[in-house]
């Protein structure tokens, strides 16, 4: 189980992290293939879909399932492994906001805080064997 997330993980993750990595290598090389952007309310629109992706919609959504366990004497190793994957996916959309707002060339204050949530969501939701025997444990899967 803990291997189908990690290669879960990785599969929606990599990408996005090796075009910020390809995006960043760019910028320090020069090279200008950037649409800047002016409007000041894209810098909001981006930071707090970021925040949302990385923190908000990830914590609702586990509540949301936590609500519809609660009563029920076990859960299915199925539907369990479908909460995870859906929720690794959730948090995963935060990268590709960050490398979008990159190819936007959005002003550092705002990357910055959009990098932050990025690494938060990395490293959170990082299907860790620790991390997915207590959450077993919690939902007590079967």
């Amino acid at each position: 189980m803990q291997k189908k997330l990690l290669r879960h993980y990785l599969i929606i993750n990599l990408p996005g992290i090796v075009a910020f990595i390809i995006l960043y290598i760019l910028v320090k090389f020069h090279v200008n293939m950037f649409l800047p952007v002016q409007q000041d309310w894209i810098q909001v629109i981006m930071m707090v879909a970021s925040g949302l992706f990385a923190v908000v919609l990830p914590v609702w959504y586990r509540i949301l399932f936590v609500n519809r366990m609660k009563g029920k004497a076990n859960t299915s190793k199925h539907r369990f492994m479908q909460f995870e994957r859906d929720f690794l996916s959730l948090a995963s959309v935060s990268v590709y906001i960050l490398v979008a707002g990159f190819i936007i060339a959005l002003p550092r204050i705002p990357l910055s805080v959009m990098v932050l949530f990025v690494i938060y969501a990395l490293y959170f939701y990082f299907p860790s064997d620790k991390r997915i025997r207590s959450e077993k444990k919690i939902f007590r899967v079967e």
